[in-house]
């Protein structure tokens, strides 16, 4: 299957896309991708290739794409495929409101309460060690088994206790989580596991992170601020698990965008630094975290891309 005809490469659902083909005259541009769809290695091609499949895979393809003019991975001559993997730190507290009914399990997540008042450059930093900050929310969609853990260090975490603890508390304990922004470290990166593979054979991607002073002294900060909205609500008990979280799917990084090819793998477009006609999108593209959740950042990066990608399109190859 290929979209030739209107310079736009799109493989079918179920299809599992397994590297990503440079042209063997021009080592700056990509041909279309190799993909394998019921149990058959298949190719197709286009002008341009958009690569969306999220931070964790948008690496991975990258660096499975290695070919004689890019030895250690699609784009990568530079090493920056994989750099500057970043996270958001996520403390957590939860509180017991008793006799209260907090129904918990109805709404979704994106009816959260928020407060902002500890975001970016929101508050005086004056003494605190760290910059930064994050939003505190209060969600709903606690599913039963999430609302299973949200038990105080006095109660056993399994057992008799525990479940009679559960079924005379659980609805009446409350939470709520902060998303610290953490910074941009050169130890902190993605890159192919050297003995680990998936199903198909293929090396899954491996994580190294490391949180810095900065985190645990930024979540420390919103860890209290979080146990202080609580008790404020009426908890009339708070507890909160002292070990720093990190969250596994608000991550970025990895394929970030700059101007300068020695320190990014996309232009400012989201476009690759070696490659003109490949494209990345998604949390992958960010130089930092911040304290909101990526969506609406990730949108206007996605609309800028594609405004480049027609611009690139009508302009003569």
């Amino acid at each position: 299957p290929t979209a030739e005809a209107t310079g736009l490469l799109e493989v079918r659902t179920g299809a599992r896309v397994t590297r990503i083909e440079v042209d063997p005259l021009r080592s700056d541009r990509v041909t279309g991708v190799r993909y394998v769809l019921d149990g058959q290695e298949r190719r197709a091609t286009g002008r341009i290739v958009v690569l969306s499949t999220f931070t964790y895979e948008n690496v991975r393809l990258l660096l499975l794409s290695a070919s004689e003019h890019h030895p250690q991975g699609l784009a990568n001559n530079a090493g920056q495929v994989g750099a500057h993997f970043v996270p958001h730190v996520t403390p957590s507290v939860s509180g017991l409101f008793p006799g209260r009914r907090l129904n918990l399990f109805t709404g979704t997540w994106g009816q959260s309460t928020v407060v902002d008042d500890w975001n970016g450059d929101n508050f005086d930093h004056a003494g605190l060690g760290f910059i930064g900050g994050g939003a505190l929310m209060a969600a709903n969609e606690v599913r039963p088994i999430a609302a299973s853990t949200l038990t105080p260090p006095s109660v056993p975490r399994w057992g008799s206790a525990w479940k009679a603890w559960l079924a005379a508390n659980a609805p009446s304990v409350g939470s709520a989580v902060a998303q610290f922004e953490s910074l941009s470290y050169v130890h902190n990166r993605l890159d192919l596991d050297p003995t680990a593979v998936d199903a198909h054979g293929i090396p899954r991607i491996r994580i190294t992170y490391q949180p810095g002073e900065n985190e645990y002294r930024g979540a420390a900060f919103l860890r209290e601020r979080l146990r202080e909205w609580l008790r404020a609500a009426g908890a009339q008990e708070v507890w909160a698990d002292e070990e720093i979280h990190i969250e596994g799917r608000h991550v970025y990084g990895g394929t970030r965008i700059g101007d300068d090819p020695r320190t990014s793998a996309l232009d400012a477009f989201g476009f690759a630094h070696e490659v003109g006609n490949l494209a990345v999108l998604g949390g992958s593209t960010f130089v930092s975290s911040g304290g909101h959740n990526p969506t609406l950042t990730a949108q206007a990066l996605a609309w800028r891309t594609s405004e480049e990608m027609l611009r690139r399109l009508r302009a003569p190859d």
